[in-house]
Parts: structure tokens; sequence; C-alpha cells
């Protein structure tokens, strides 16, 4: 459920609400609204400040700026150039969305005249603009979210189709629309996945990036089995499982028989897990597993061949493709044996 209230609810949360509709006017006046990520940081990771926290600066020293008489000015603006093209996808974004691809269109003109940095992905038209400090330069990042993304068209819907709650707020000039639950989440730092949306391929990204600010994970196991049933990520889904807030053992259970195509790789995951205390200690320990098992398949393949090297040179080529494929089918059946029976 999504609530809507008048822009001035923020006042006492916000203090350079101002500053943002005045730098932003144009945006805000042609349909924008600002949503997203960068009020979740303003209002809980941050000094209650938008300008402060959408403010990405960089150091003189940081760019390693060359000091060459006659020749400054050039490399400042090569460094800038070239921090700008490294680092832009990590810069905290300023979203904005629109109701409407006219006003999206509209806008993308407007920043298109004064940005310094123009790209464009599946997912929005970006712009970053530079400005020169005495101590560095300080970049901001815009974003116009494409309308496409959402089969909504009002911002209501839009945001009732984010996949975190935590994330489910926009403002305009006039009004603050969040989810219902948006203060509760974040004031407990309870990352909260909505159970109505349907996860992309990039879900265990999109919820390690947001577990950073959070203490615990809910309404995940639904999407998760969603995502493995279309894409299996072993190695994102131990990143996420070795935090320790993503899931418990209880929960994994429920990923058992439940995958898709990927259910047997799962449901080796799983068996793997009953035999330890938590998560983390189930991540190292079958971390270990598949390295030792690694090692015992390499130290096998070498032995049979310096086996295969002291035979005759008529009978080498023959004997070594099949040692090989020998030694390295046995391994295999020896080291998951004990999984598979689990």
């Amino acid at each position: 459920m999504i609530v809507k209230k008048d822009i001035s609810y923020l006042s006492d949360k916000v203090k350079d609400l101002d500053w943002i509709f005045d730098r932003f006017g144009e945006i805000f006046d042609n349909g924008g609204k600002l949503g997203g990520g960068l009020l979740r940081r303003t209002l809980f990771d941050g000094n209650g400040s938008l300008k402060s926290t959408s403010r990405n600066f960089v150091s003189r020293t940081e760019l390693a700026i060359p000091n060459i008489h006659g020749l400054r000015k050039p490399l400042e603006k090569r460094a800038v150039d070239k921090h700008m093209n490294e680092n832009h996808t990590k810069f905290v974004d300023i979203d904005f969305f629109f109701e409407s691809k006219e006003e999206n269109v509209e806008c993308m003109h407007i920043l298109e005249e004064s940005a310094n940095y123009v790209n464009s992905s599946g997912y929005a038209n970006t712009y970053v603009f530079v400005e020169e400090e005495k101590k560095g330069f300080a970049f901001t990042k815009v974003q116009l979210v494409k309308p496409e993304i959402s089969v909504y068209q009002k911002i209501d819907k839009i945001l009732s189709d984010f996949d975190f709650i935590n994330c489910a707020m926009a403002i305009d000039k006039h009004s603050v629309w969040f989810h219902k639950d948006y203060f509760e989440k974040n004031n407990k730092k309870i990352l909260s996945c909505s159970i109505n949306h349907k996860p992309e391929v990039n879900f265990f990204s999109r919820v390690e990036k947001y577990l950073e600010f959070n203490d615990s994970v809910e309404n995940h196991v639904i999407p998760t089995i969603r995502t493995l049933k279309a894409h299996y990520q072993e190695r994102q889904l131990l990143k996420l499982l070795r935090t320790g807030k993503f899931m418990n053992k209880d929960e994994m259970l429920c990923l058992y028989g439940t995958c898709g195509d990927y259910s047997k790789i799962v449901n080796k995951l799983v068996r793997f897990s009953t035999d330890c205390e938590d998560t983390v200690d189930f991540v190292e320990k079958y971390e270990t597993y598949q390295r030792e098992t690694l090692e015992r398949q390499n130290l096998a393949i070498q032995q049979q061949l310096a086996a295969v090297s002291k035979q005759p040179m008529y009978v080498k080529g023959r004997q070594m493709g099949k040692s090989i494929t020998n030694a390295m089918f046995s391994q295999w059946q020896a080291a998951f044996k004990g999984v598979n029976n689990v």
C-alpha cells in the first residue's frame, strides 16, 4: 500500500528540500518525481541533506594529476574524465521517475545541454555534472529512469512495483509518496523484499547492495526460489549466505526441490548445509570442500601423467587420454559420493 502526503511531511526530516527543487526545478516542473535510494540514504544513513548525500567528491590528490607547467589544465581534464568514466557506476544516483514518455524525453533535452557526461542503458539515461572546488571535484549523477521499466504509468503504482520496500519513496514539489512500511523497515534496518515483485536475474546482486545498509532481510525466500528457477548464480548466492543476514538453515530448506532445472545442484547445497551450524559455517566448509576436491583431482591427474610418461612411446598417446579421463571420473565419484547420499 502506497501512502500519499503533502511535501511538508518531510520538512523536519530533510533539511534542504528547497535546494533539490531549485537545482532540478525544470525536471520537477516537467513531471519528474525524485525517488529511490537517494531519499533512503538521506533519511536514514546521511545527515538529512540531499545535497551532501548526492555529492560524489574526489580530491586532486586522489586524481594524481602531474604538476607540469603549462599542461596542468589539459592533464586535469584528462584525469577528471578518466575518473568519471571509470567510477560513474559507483556514484550516488539522483533518480527521477516519470508517468509518461513525453515527460521523460523533454527532461532528456534539458539535461543534455549542460551535462559533462551522458550515457544510456536499458534502465535509464544518465547525466553527470562536474563542479570544480578548491580541493577537488564534485560529481552529481542524475538518472532519468525510462518509463518502460514499469508496466504502470502512475507514481504510486510504479513504487508498488519496486523490488524493495526500503526504496519505495518519491517526491515532487507538492507531494511525497511512500510504502506504508517504509519508515518502519528502514528504522529497524530490515531489508524487505516486495513479495509481489518478480525478481530479475540480478536479484542477488541487488540484495547484496542493499544488505550493506541493513542488519537482516525478510520476504526473500519466494523471490529467491523464483530467481533460482530461471538463473542460478552459485557464487553470488554463497556471498549472500556468508553475510549471515540472508537466510538461516531452516529457510534454506525451502529451496529443496523447488529450483527448476537447477534443483539437483541446489539440493546438494541444502543437504551439505544440514551438518553445519549456520549459513556462515556452511559457506566456509563448502568452499573448503570444493577447494580440496579440486586439489585431489589435480593431484590424481599429475600422478596419472607421471605414470604414463614411463610407458613405451607407442602406448603413451592412447594411455594418456584414457588415464586422465579415468582419474578425473574416479576422483569425482569419490568426492561427491558422501554429499549425494546425505
